[in-house]
């Protein structure tokens, strides 16, 4: 309101409907409408108010909401939608207005133009794209009282990835993380093990940990039974399962979860002399379609003529990092042009191509695939006014 500047959608909306009713946006209406400023400041705070009322009364209902399968939330939300905007005016005109910018917008994201974006992610990038942190306050969580750690492995890749599905819409299993490892993935984790002749048929394998339903309940039983029967539901190999269920354990299995990433760097800095090193990627898709986008990226590999490399990582955000090492200078170039492709197909999934390690100066040439000019400019116009020397992420993207 005070620069007449949306900082995100709904303020966008707020600043449509002021000037719609003859009311400028800026510094002056604090001193020509302080009425209407007043009223806007006591609607927040009853507003504030209502929500914190039913956040405390109806959180746990709320939370149920997300269980729901999708395909069941979609033509309820639908609905009532079209019943909203038919009953501002009573005009089926209306209702088919809203259906056609409703497909548009579906369009757009299949392509890879995003709505909007919240300029708020624009400064908390892990990189520091537009600013520094230089002070921040911090929430801590209540250390687990219990934690249930379970390596499951899986004959054949699609059936490991349909498990991390389940787990995510199981109410009766509450996931803190779901990492994937590949085949690739494995044998490294195999070797930091020194078990080679474990679950040697598994293809991939999935890595759970499990806190319980309610910290507030630390007495409560941690459901492996429950976990058991879903790796079962989705012929998992049993017998190959492996349960940590103590700091030592956990530690030992997160050890195999780290020991991938530090192999593969290992053996990217060995290609470095010739011109070739790892190439790590980062994107991300809504979790259900992650199979659909590792075959892709396969297939795009396969088309090159290049490794595909290995996957592992967080699957249960739909997260996972393609690892691919170069062997020279020539494979580098076909692998960046095998990324960029998988890239523009993630971006259609309605995926991004950073998802936690920022865009920083390795992926820079990616932005302008998920970003507009017109997104790109405001934020070097923003850049510029909080780092007018340019000192800050020198080389990074802005």
């Amino acid at each position: 309101l005070t620069l007449g500047i949306p900082g995100g959608a709904t303020s966008a909306l707020l600043l449509v409907a002021l000037t719609v009713h003859g009311l400028r946006p800026g510094t002056m209406l604090f001193t020509t409408q302080p009425d209407l400023i007043w009223g806007f400041f006591v609607g927040l705070m009853i507003g504030a108010l209502m929500f914190a009322a039913m956040g405390l009364l109806m959180t746990n209902l709320f939370a149920r909401v997300t269980l729901v399968r999708a395909e069941i939330l979609a033509p309820v939300f639908l609905v009532i939608s079209f019943a909203g905007v038919y009953a501002q005016d009573q005009r089926l005109f209306d209702v088919f207005l809203a259906l056609f910018f409703g497909i548009l917008g579906y369009l757009a994201r299949r392509v890879g133009y995003p709505i909007t974006h919240d300029p708020v992610e624009w400064f908390v990038g892990s990189e520091g794209t537009l600013g520094v942190v230089v002070e921040a306050e911090l929430a801590l969580h209540t250390l687990p009282a219990q934690v249930l750690g379970l390596m499951v492995p899986f004959e054949h890749e699609r059936d490991a990835l349909a498990f991390v599905v389940s787990a995510r819409r199981s109410a009766a299993v509450h996931p803190r993380c779901l990492e994937f490892f590949d085949r690739g993935a494995m044998d490294i984790a195999r070797v930091a093990d020194g078990s080679t002749g474990w679950a040697t048929t598994a293809t991939a394998m999935v890595y759970v940990e499990e806190t319980g339903a309610d910290e507030s309940h630390p007495e409560d039983e941690l459901p492996l039974e429950a976990w058991l029967e879903l790796a079962d539901a989705h012929a998992a190999l049993s017998a190959d399962i492996r349960v940590y269920d103590s700091a030592t354990a956990l530690r030992e299995a997160r050890h195999l979860r780290h020991a991938v990433p530090a192999t593969m760097n290992e053996r990217g800095a060995a290609r470095r002399p010739f011109g070739g090193r790892k190439v790590s990627t980062d994107w991300a898709v809504p979790y259900p379609r992650l199979a659909e986008a590792l075959h892709i990226a396969r297939r795009f590999a396969a088309d090159a003529g290049i490794n595909a490399g290995i996957a592992y990582g967080h699957a249960g955000n739909g997260h996972p990092h393609q690892n691919f090492i170069a062997q020279d200078a020539d494979d580098l170039h076909r692998i960046e042009r095998v990324v960029e492709a998988t890239l523009r197909e993630v971006i259609a999934m309605g995926g991004t191509v950073a998802a936690e390690h920022g865009i920083g100066k390795l992926k820079r040439r990616w932005l302008p695939m998920q970003a507009s000019e017109a997104q790109r400019r405001v934020m070097h116009a923003i850049k510029r006014e909080f780092d007018p020397l340019g000192l800050l992420a020198q080389g990074n993207v802005l």
